[in-house]
Formats: C-alpha cells, sequence, structure tokens
C-alpha cells in the first residue's frame, strides 16, 4: 500500500493565502478570471468615452488614463495600486457623464479581485 499524500502540509505558525490554488496530480490554476474581468471593463469605459466624447471636456486625457491602467494589467506583475490610481484619474475626466462614470466606478471595484 502506497503512502502518498498529495495535500497540503502545513505546521507550526505557517499561514497559506492565495487567489488560486491548486493541488494534487495534474492539478492547474487558471489564473485569469480576476484580470479578464478587470480588462473587459476597461474594455467597457473605452467604448463609453468613444461614444460619448462630445459630453467630455477632456477625452483623450481619460483615455489616454484608462490605457494607462490597461499597460499595467497587462504587466508582468500588475499591480493593482498603479491601476487604481489611473482609474481614479480617469473617473476625474468623465465626471460629465454618468454612465462612464458608473464604469469607470465598476472597473475600480473590480481591480480588488486583483489583490
Amino acid at each position: 500500500m502506497s503512502n502518498i499524500n498529495y495535500g497540503i502540509q502545513a505546521g507550526g505558525s505557517a499561514r497559506i493565502q492565495a487567489t488560486n490554488l491548486a493541488v494534487g496530480t495534474e492539478a492547474q490554476v487558471h489564473a485569469g478570471g480576476a484580470a479578464d474581468d478587470v480588462a473587459t471593463k476597461l474594455d467597457e469605459v473605452l467604448r463609453l468615452i468613444e461614444q460619448h466624447r462630445a459630453a467630455l471636456p477632456e477625452p483623450d486625457l481619460a483615455r489616454a488614463e484608462v490605457e494607462m491602467a490597461r499597460t499595467e494589467l497587462t504587466a508582468r506583475r500588475p499591480e493593482p495600486d498603479r491601476i487604481l490610481a489611473a482609474l481614479r484619474r480617469a473617473g476625474e475626466h468623465v465626471t460629465a457623464v454618468g454612465a462612464i462614470t458608473a464604469a469607470v466606478q465598476a472597473a475600480v471595484a473590480s481591480v480588488g479581485g486583483l489583490l
């Protein structure tokens, strides 16, 4: 009889903290979920900026900030704080259109999944 343990053993005051965890033979983690959600939200913000361009005082600045957030999201190790800062700056440029403001807020909320 084999005595193979495919579980996780932690002793003492060890802590395991993970957004995604796979254990066992041929286990896999697909961690794209949170980043994909943020990317979808950023796409929506960009779409709305283009749709309501005429109503925004500085649509190019708003777009640039969202693009900065997207660039950070696709970095090897994205930093949620940088994404949030870019989205906050974008939010300052879209207050004239409630739908875009709401979309930015949804994108900000989705960044929490990256933490």
